[in-house]
């Protein structure tokens, strides 16, 4: 859940930041992690749909071409039986679709395999690591290796577990009803199983590319931001000032709807929550050291 920035902390005079931009657009650094969290996600439901389309076409695993569909779209006849036949396909695909979507929640979404999550929870250690040494400050001793260890951390990414596999349950649901709906819609309207295929095969590629894509780079700068500030507590720095991410490494202009973050300063307590700003959110957190 972000927060509106305006609402949150004060302005904090550029010359007291302890560090500027990095130029590169991303002060996270986990664009390699999020691009391939993202594939990954797009390229399990891409086989998922690639499947449907083929038993719907080439195996007419449905029974779209024996005709009974046909003869229960004419004015009257068996009007029960086309109920029946029209309700038992639908079924019978989104039955077959939970199943997939099931076993691929199995697949990637068990706390042991996240592992694009923890990923990102270590590279926020280690960044607020190398804030902490630019601004002076003295980092914990205790390694990021070790540190995954304790409590606090363990807890942190369990929660963060738990958020992403209720995010992937919410794109599987939507996915489901939204492939129930162009079935039902090309069995009314009498189209062809090629027709009904590719209506199929279109919703699940605009809501697989779309929403996955925005789960899995969202929730990775979110697991960043978490170790973040969970280092600088662990560090006993209590207030932090957001670094918004830039619209391009060419410039320094910020991203617009981050623009109310840059450069504002917060007590922990109050950043936590905030970033990711927005979906695809790039920002960071540094500390205020004095």
């Amino acid at each position: 859940m972000s927060a509106t920035t305006e609402n949150h902390g004060h302005e904090h005079g550029r010359h007291h930041l302890h560090a500027a931009h990095s130029g590169s657009g991303d002060p996270t650094q986990t664009l390699t992690l999020r691009q391939e969290f993202a594939q990954r996600l797009r390229g399990i439901l891409a086989r998922i749909n690639a499947e449907l389309r083929r038993g719907i076409v080439e195996r007419d695993a449905l029974g779209l071409r024996d005709g009974q569909l046909q003869a229960a779209r004419k004015p009257d006849p068996l009007p029960d039986v086309s109920a029946e036949r029209r309700a038992e396909v639908i079924t019978t695909v989104r039955e077959w679709l939970t199943e997939q979507l099931r076993k691929a929640r199995i697949e990637v979404f068990t706390a042991e395999e996240i592992s694009y999550i923890r990923a990102a929870y270590e590279r926020g250690l280690q960044h607020a690591d190398g804030a902490l040494t630019d601004a002076d400050a003295t980092a914990p001793e205790m390694s990021v290796a070790a540190s995954m260890q304790l409590p606090v951390h363990r807890d942190q990414l369990q929660t963060l577990y738990t958020r992403v596999v209720n995010e992937w349950d919410g794109l599987t649901s939507e996915l489901n009803q939204a492939v129930a709906r162009e079935l039902a819609d090309g069995l009314d309207q009498g189209e062809n199983p090629t027709d009904i295929a590719r209506s199929i095969s279109d919703r699940i590629e605009k809501i697989g590319k779309t929403r996955a894509t925005t789960l899995a780079r969202t929730e990775i700068i979110r697991s960043h931001a978490s170790a973040t500030l969970n280092r600088y507590s662990q560090a006993g720095v209590d207030t932090v000032v957001g670094e918004a991410e830039l619209q391009t490494a060419d410039d320094d202009r910020v991203c617009p709807i981050c623009e109310g973050l840059d450069g504002n300063v917060y007590s922990v307590a109050e950043a936590r929550g905030i970033i990711p700003v927005h979906p695809q959110c790039r920002c960071a957190w540094l500390p205020v050291i004095g």
